[in-house]
């Protein structure tokens, strides 16, 4: 995201919906940012342990960051949710009560406005598992490891 954030608002801007979204990790890296210049936005916080997430990013890209990028990962995520927690427009959940079909609703709910929930939705989000392509270049294409990069290189050498 450039410093000023002209990059994403002209990405929202591209699409005239009525809702639009964005699920990138990068947003941990300048909430205030988001904050500032979405005050009306909805902010999803979807908390898993930490030790799953390495573990899954270990096995899916079958690549390893040192201790001490993960600590500074945990510790931009936490300075992040603490920041949005709670904000009125905020909702939480765990990652593992999304797989009941009433707490995918919600989020439904949370995330659309309200838009009509149809029970075949369930079936498709359920077992819904969202990965980024293993040939996906993790230090130059994803915008949370771009500014990672930019903010803290000293973090992002592989062990």
């Amino acid at each position: 995201m450039a410093k000023d954030g002209s990059d994403f608002e002209q990405l929202m801007s591209m699409d005239s919906c009525t809702v639009m979204g964005n699920s990138d990790s990068a947003i941990c890296l300048d909430v205030q940012w988001f904050l500032d210049h979405y005050p009306d936005a909805r902010y999803l916080i979807i908390d898993r342990p930490f030790s799953h997430v390495i573990k899954s990013f270990t096995q899916h890209f079958g690549i390893e960051f040192r201790n001490d990028t993960w600590k500074k990962l945990l510790d931009i995520y936490v300075d992040a949710r603490k920041q949005l927690i709670n904000h009125p427009n905020a909702r939480h959940v765990l990652f593992d009560d999304l797989r009941e079909e009433s707490n995918i609703r919600d989020v439904w709910d949370f995330c659309t406005h309200s838009a009509p929930w149809l029970p075949e939705r369930y079936q498709l989000f359920k077992d819904l598992v969202i990965q980024v392509p293993r040939t996906y270049d993790l230090m130059y294409r994803s915008g949370f490891m771009n500014q990672l990069v930019k903010q803290h290189p000293e973090l992002c050498q592989l062990s």
